[in-house]
C-alpha cells in the first residue's frame, strides 16, 4: 500500500515524535511525507524507514506560504502519480491539508483520508465566530469528499455525525512514540509539570491561580510550565506577572523532544487544564512514564483520564477543584504511584506507538 502522507509543520522531522511515526507504519505500507519543516532540513534527502521525506519551506507572510505549499503538493503529487501507483492520500487535518488531500485526491484517483486532530467548533480553541464558521465550513466540505474520515475522541466523531453519516470512519489516537518513554528510569525531581501551546487554551493561566493557592503548604514544590509563546517574551513574562513573584512558578522556553523526555520522566505529577483538547498527547506521554496525571473535562481528555484511577478530571476554569486535586496528590505519594501504575497499563494497553500503528494499518486494510 502507497500512501502520500501531508504533516503540518514541524521544524525537526528527525526527531522520534516525527520520524517514528513512518518508520513504525513501515511494516504494513510505504510511501512519501510532505511537510513544512526548518530551513536546515530544507535540503535534506531523508527516509523514514519505507518512506520518503519530502520538505517544504516555511515562509513568514501567510498567503504567499500557504499559496506555494498548495502548489508544491498539487506538483509533487502529479509528479508521484505519474511514475507510480498511489493508493492513498492521507490529510493531518480537515482544513489546510484536508482541503489539498481531496483536490489532489480527485485528480490522482488516490483514496482522501482525513484526520479531524482539532476542536474546530469550541469556541475555547476558535474564538472569533468568522473564523469558526469559516473552519465549521471548510472542514464540512472536506470531510463530505473525503473517503475515510478518521476521529480522536467520541464527542468529535458526535459533533461531525450528519456530515460524515455513510461514510467509513474510524476513532483512534494519534501517533505517540510511547516507546522511547522509560518508566524505570523515572524519578520524582519536585515539580508539577505543564508542556504545551498556546498557553491561554492549555489553560496556564488557571494552573498557576491554582498553584498559588496551595504553594505555601508544600515550599519545596516547583511549577514547570514549558511550552511556545506566540507572541514571544512579551506574552510569556505576562504568565511570569500572574505567579505574583512566586519562587517556586518556572516559566519556561520549549526544549527538544529528548529533554521532554527526561522532564516528564522527573516530574512528580504532570496537569493539562485545557479550555479546548482534541486529545492530549502530552497526558500519553506522562502516562508512558508512570506518572499520575491531571486533565479538565473537555475534548478526548476524559477517554485518557479515568478519574480517581489513573488521575482526576477536573471541569474547565475550576480553579479551586484543580488546586484541591493538586493538594491531594501532593499530600499522598502512595496514590501518585498507584495511579501512575494504572496509567503505564492503560498507555500499553491502548494508546501505544505500537497500538497506533495496528489501528492505522487495519484502516488501511479495511478500505481494500
Amino acid at each position: 500500500m502507497k500512501i502520500l502522507f501531508l504533516q503540518p509543520l514541524f521544524y525537526n522531522p528527525v526527531l522520534p515524535n516525527f520520524k517514528d511515526r513512518f518508520e513504525l507504519l513501515s511494516s504494513g505500507c510505504e510511501g512519501y511525507v510532505i511537510s513544512p519543516t526548518g530551513e536546515e532540513f530544507v535540503r535534506k534527502r531523508l527516509r523514514f524507514g519505507r518512506f520518503t521525506y519530502i520538505p517544504m519551506p516555511m515562509r513568514k507572510r501567510r498567503t504567499i506560504k500557504y499559496l506555494e505549499w498548495t502548489v508544491r503538493i498539487l506538483w509533487t503529487g502529479m509528479r508521484i502519480r505519474a511514475r507510480e501507483r498511489l493508493d492513498y492520500i492521507h490529510a493531518y487535518d480537515p482544513i489546510f491539508f484536508g482541503l489539498v488531500a481531496v483536490l489532489l485526491a480527485a485528480i490522482t484517483g488516490a483514496k482522501s483520508i482525513v484526520e479531524v486532530n482539532g476542536q474546530y467548533q469550541n469556541p475555547a480553541s476558535t474564538p472569533n465566530t468568522f473564523k469558526r464558521f469559516l473552519f465549521r465550513a471548510i472542514a464540512g466540505f472536506v470531510l463530505r469528499k473525503a473517503e475515510v474520515v478518521k476521529f480522536l475522541n467520541r464527542k468529535q466523531a458526535q459533533g461531525w455525525k450528519e456530515v460524515v453519516n455513510g461514510k467509513k470512519t474510524y476513532l483512534f489516537h494519534d501517533f505517540v512514540p510511547t516507546h522511547t518513554f522509560h518508566p524505570e528510569r523515572a524519578f520524582d525531581g519536585g515539580y508539577i509539570l505543564l508542556m504545551g501551546h498556546p498557553f491561554r487554551i492549555k489553560g496556564v493561566d488557571i494552573l498557576i491561580r491554582a498553584f498559588l493557592k496551595i504553594s505555601h503548604e508544600f515550599p519545596e514544590m516547583r511549577l514547570k510550565i514549558i511550552g511556545h509563546c506566540p507572541g514571544g517574551e512579551r506574552e510569556r513574562n505576562h504568565y511570569r506577572n500572574m505567579a505574583e513573584g512566586n519562587k517556586q512558578v518556572e516559566i519556561l522556553k520549549p526544549v527538544p523532544y529528548d529533554k521532554a523526555i527526561h522532564m516528564m520522566e522527573g516530574c512528580t505529577f504532570f496537569v493539562l487544564p485545557s479550555r479546548s483538547e482534541a486529545m492530549g498527547r502530552v497526558l500519553i506521554e506522562a502516562m508512558a512514564c508512570g506518572k499520575a496525571v491531571i486533565g479538565s473535562r473537555t475534548g478526548g481528555i476524559p477517554e485518557l483520564i479515568r478519574d480517581g484511577l489513573n488521575g482526576f478530571l477536573v471541569d474547565p476554569e475550576d480553579v479551586d477543584g484543580l488546586a484541591s486535586r493538586m493538594k491531594i496528590l501532593l499530600s499522598n505519594r502512595a496514590l501518585r504511584e498507584e495511579m501512575g501504575k494504572r496509567g503505564l497499563e492503560m498507555v500499553q494497553k491502548r494508546f501505544s506507538s505500537h497500538r497506533y500503528v495496528e489501528n492505522f494499518i487495519r484502516m488501511l486494510e479495511d478500505m481494500e
